[in-house]
């Protein structure tokens, strides 16, 4: 005989919180339930199918970290930067926002 949903489901919280964890979420079909251990912390959702081949379980397990930083500004060598776009100058480093050096603009031509 297969176990029923809410067996598994209880077998799944049973076990989070012998490992210290705590559920979040409760049905008959489904639990949710956050696991932290030596400050690692994983989120788990079991959601229990029924179906006559057996007791179908879906486990989604999310693994929160710290994020990595990848990227890097420079500061001063923002302040000195300047683009050019379609015959337009910006200077990011001047009190003008567009430099007397630019194209006339096609709606001046």
């Amino acid at each position: 005989m297969e176990p029923s949903q809410l067996q598994v489901v209880r077998n799944y919280q049973n076990a989070a919180r012998s490992a210290g964890g705590q559920v979040l979420y409760d049905s008959p079909e489904a639990t949710t339930f956050r696991v932290t251990k030596s400050g690692n912390e994983a989120w788990f959702s079991i959601s229990v199918g029924n179906q006559p081949s057996g007791v179908p379980i879906m486990m989604v397990v999310i693994e929160k970290e710290g994020m990595k930083q990848d990227v890097t500004l420079d500061a001063k060598a923002l302040a000195t930067t300047s683009a050019r776009l379609a015959g337009l100058l910006f200077t990011v480093s001047s009190s003008t926002p567009v430099s007397p050096n630019s194209s006339p603009s096609p709606l001046q031509r």
